[in-house]
């Protein structure tokens, strides 16, 4: 709860350059305390970088990724904090735990695609990035069908 407590007082200090919300979303997730309504609002941020990174690919500019890979990375640093911290004893039955469940297998697969173009310098951050990905899918499945599922991983 600490932990959860000292990330909200980072949040609500003056704006970080490097925050993965921008205005509206980080006023937003101040006020959203429930697990359902936190997950809705990081499907529509994930969306966001979705796009994001759709603009980039069709712009063919692999160094405009590595700012947005940052934000991301931090976003997902929050999406498992709130994750773990928040209550929530029907986490596993969550509409919007699934739906963005959903959403970050595709942003993960939009990234995989991306990452064949970027330039040798940049795989890093694309690695990065699919890890946290994937470990915090790995979270969300294992919520959703059992803390045994895909324990091996």
């Amino acid at each position: 709860m600490m932990v959860f407590l000292v990330l909200l007082l980072m949040l609500q200090a003056s704006p970080d350059i490097n925050s993965p919300f921008n205005e509206k979303e980080r006023a937003i997730y101040l006020q959203k305390h429930s697990f359902s309504d936190r997950m809705e609002l990081f499907y529509e941020v994930v969306a966001r970088y979705r796009r994001e990174f759709d603009a980039y690919g069709k712009q063919k500019d692999y160094s405009g990724f590595l700012p947005i890979l940052d934000k991301y990375s931090h976003l997902l640093k929050v999406m498992e904090q709130d994750l773990l911290q928040l209550p929530g004893e029907k986490k596993a039955k969550s509409k919007a735990l699934r739906k963005l469940e959903i959403q970050l297998r595709k942003a993960k697969e939009d990234l995989q695609n991306f990452r064949s173009n970027a330039s040798a310098e940049q795989q890093t951050a694309f690695e990065n990035s699919l890890a946290q990905s994937e470990s915090l899918r790995t979270r969300m499945l294992q919520i959703i069908f059992g803390k045994d599922f895909l324990k091996d991983k």
